[in-house]
């Protein structure tokens, strides 16, 4: 009697790892997406330039110029919550003196 409740429940494994499994590959490809969407190809590679130059990762670069396109339409800047972006900001070798520096945006455009 217990064999086939047995068998049940390795079956009903099975299907919950499958449909696990199908859901992860789901949501990566809706990732993938989404930043396709964002982002062109040119846009990607001029990212990669303007992170390269910074030494700054990509993110915290795309952080920068979104923060810089807002504030240039008049949106209030946010409070960090996290670490991270401020020891970039911060500590970023090879980077010129701010009051010299062009833009975020204007160096993006070189």
């Amino acid at each position: 009697m217990s064999q086939p409740a047995a068998q049940k429940r390795k079956r009903r494994l099975i299907q919950l790892r499958e449909a696990q499994r199908r859901r992860r590959n789901r949501l990566k490809e809706e990732k993938k997406t989404f930043l396709q969407i964002i982002l062109t190809e040119e846009m990607q590679q001029s990212l990669r330039r303007f992170s390269a130059d910074r030494a700054k990762p990509m993110h915290v670069c795309a952080a920068d110029l979104i923060q810089e396109g807002l504030a240039k339409f008049g949106f209030p800047e946010p409070p960090l919550t996290s670490g991270s972006a401020e020891h970039y900001s911060e500590s970023a070798p090879g980077e010129p003196p701010k009051n010299s520096a062009p833009t975020e945006s204007e160096s993006l455009h070189r």
